[in-house]
This record gives C-alpha cells, structure tokens and sequence, in this order.
C-alpha cells in the first residue's frame, strides 16, 4: 500500500475527492452537489416468507403473553397492544406519512 507523503496515515486512494463521492453515493447519502442513486426497495416481512418462523413466534407469544404480569402492564404496552391489534407498525406507519404532500407529512408526524 501506498501512503499520502502529506500525513503519512491515509492511502493515496482514499484522498481522492472522486472516490469519497462515488463512495457517498453508492451509500445513500446527500451531499452538495450530488443526488442518491439508492433505488427505495420495499421491505418483505420475514415471517411472510418463512411459515415456520411465523408459526414459532405465535407459539412463543402466547406463551410469553400467558406469563405476563397483568399488573406490570405501562400505558404504553396498552397503546402497543391496540396498535397490534390494528395491524399497525412502524414500517406501515412511516410508508403511509410518506405517501402524501410535505404539508399533510408534517401534520401527521407532529400529531404522532
């Protein structure tokens, strides 16, 4: 390996200015000047895929549920329980504020 003589600690390739922003941009990332070339993929649940897994964690669930203290239970676990229920999830969430107009975005994020 070769080494930049200026600092002695980073290789001559990584000073390049071009590798950086290729770099950057097969990341994702935005900087000045440059667009992401990152194609958004939608996500594929796993357990969708694998029926077996999906039948394991029902399995574990209502064994963990069973073992629950019904005491213990936040606010929170009561707003997780119903969001469950409705078959809401982060994922799901985030796709539907991200579907409509900057200013219906903004409202519903701040309203979250």
């Amino acid at each position: 390996r070769i080494y930049n003589p200026g600092n002695g600690h980073l290789p001559i390739e990584l000073n390049d200015p071009d590798d950086m922003a290729n770099t950057h941009d097969e990341l994702g990332t935005f900087h000045e000047g440059h667009t992401s070339n990152v194609i958004p993929l939608d996500r594929i649940i796993v357990t969708d895929q694998d029926m077996s897994l999906k039948h394991k964690l029902e399995l574990l669930t209502r064994e963990l549920d069973n073992a629950r203290d019904a005491q213990a239970i936040t606010d929170f676990d009561v707003l997780h329980m119903e969001n469950k229920k409705q078959g809401r999830d982060k994922y799901n969430t985030l796709r539907q504020i991200r579907s409509g107009n900057t200013k219906r975005r903004i409202d519903q994020f701040e309203n979250m």
